[in-house]
């Protein structure tokens, strides 16, 4: 009995300086003209932060491996339960476009895309949302004014929308692409430090019940000197320093698997320890762009009686407007040398990505997009070649399950069980 009473009393001392110094933080969490949390609501008892670490939370997440998912892109109205069962993932990346919302608050209630995403939890994904601000036709708003005001008003209405059914969020899309190019200096940076702020405050203001990492990004083409500007400089070091940040995202599209080696090791050094970055978007898509004013592989011509002059853009602009059979579609591409000496580079480049510590997740391209009745040209960028189904350039048979693409789903299903 003596021993009980002396049991309960520590353990209610214990929880009254808990108390105590929890009522101290919290006290005031006034939020700064900045728009940051003072600070005052976070502290530490014991050394300890009520804070979750971002990178801990990360690696509960993935269960303390690295993972391979599957990107939507803006496509969550697409979004076939069917489909996503066949890759075996259970990783769904996706971005919801701010301003398409702000425009038309009521699509929050309705918009296909807002009603799948909130779907994919209950069927046991776990999620990563992108938060994507289109600036390529704004300028960036004073942080400190009224549009900026009801931007944070609205954001704060789309949190509450998504964030029960949001494991992992990013502040951003593609800050340095879907921006003016004058724009792209400090005003985007404090843009971007201002919303990450809201979303802290944000989290904040839940108590801390549905703790989330967030991280910011995406930023793109880091292989290349000249996309390390002093403002993606600055954006890192913001990242680096904010508490609350969890890692940062990368889109990698490059040409060679080299281009993402360096495009890795240009962040790895200017995150924190328990930090993590991301990777929601890679491909070879400007490898394969190279290849586009080639001639189809001469076999193939002669099998599918297709002159010989024919280019591959020509032919992949044919399949585009008038698919082709699922055969036909993979004899394409596994004739063709520069195609099929690249078949692996899925799981050659997770294999690269996994050597990085700090590396946590990537995402891959799910599905075909591309406007119907659009000619496909020596110039377009060819991102249908990425995707793990081809959706658009074999013809669907009734009845049968969505076509795969040629040479990716081997891969992708195999890394699920690493």
């Amino acid at each position: 009995m003596a021993s009980n009473i002396r049991k309960n009393l520590t353990a209610a001392i214990f929880w009254i300086a808990v108390l105590t110094n929890i009522a101290g933080c919290i006290k005031d969490t006034s939020i700064s003209s900045s728009g940051k949390d003072n600070g005052k609501g976070i502290c530490s008892v014991a050394g300890s932060s009520f804070i979750t670490d971002p990178g801990r939370m990360t690696d509960s997440l993935i269960g303390g491996r690295p993972r391979l998912g599957v990107n939507y892109n803006g496509q969550f109205d697409f979004v076939d339960f069917e489909d996503l069962g066949r890759t075996e993932t259970r990783w769904v990346r996706g971005f919801i476009d701010f301003f398409q919302f702000y425009d038309k608050p009521s699509l929050l209630q309705s918009d296909p895309r807002i009603l799948n995403y909130l779907r994919l939890k209950d069927h046991g994904y776990k999620t990563i949302l992108n938060i994507k601000w289109n600036f390529s036709q704004r300028n960036f708003p004073d942080t400190a004014g009224p549009e900026m005001r009801r931007y944070t008003a609205f954001l704060t209405t789309l949190l509450n929308r998504v964030w029960s059914e949001t494991d992992l969020i990013v502040v951003g899309n593609e800050p340095f692409i879907e921006s003016k190019v004058t724009n792209r200096g400090d005003s985007l940076v404090q843009f971007y430090e201002k919303v990450a702020h809201d979303v802290e405050n944000f989290e904040t203001h839940r108590k801390h019940l549905e703790r989330k990492p967030i991280f910011i990004g995406a930023f793109n083409n880091l292989y290349l000197s000249s996309w390390q500007t002093n403002s993606v400089e600055k954006l890192l070091a913001f990242a680096k320093s904010d508490p609350w940040i969890g890692g940062v995202d990368l889109h990698i599209h490059h040409n060679g698997i080299n281009q993402l080696k360096v495009a890795m090791n240009a962040v790895k050094d200017q995150i924190r320890a328990d930090q993590k970055i991301i990777v929601t978007e890679f491909s070879l898509v400007k490898y394969f762009k190279a290849q586009l004013d080639l001639a189809i592989p001469k076999e193939f011509a002669d099998a599918y009686h297709y002159g010989e002059a024919m280019k591959n853009y020509q032919y992949i602009d044919r399949a585009l407007k008038d698919p082709v059979s699922q055969k036909e579609w993979e004899d394409f591409l596994s004739s063709s040398s520069w195609f099929e000496t690249r078949k692996h580079y899925l799981r050659n480049a997770f294999d690269l990505l996994k050597t990085y510590p700090r590396f946590a997740i990537a995402t891959y391209a799910m599905r075909q997009s591309f406007p119907p009745g659009q000619n496909f040209t020596a110039g377009t960028m060819p991102w249908i070649l990425n995707a793990l189904y081809a959706n658009r350039t074999v013809r669907m048979d009734p009845g049968s399950p969505t076509p795969f693409n040629y040479a990716w789903i081997n891969d992708f299903v195999a890394i699920q069980d690493q």
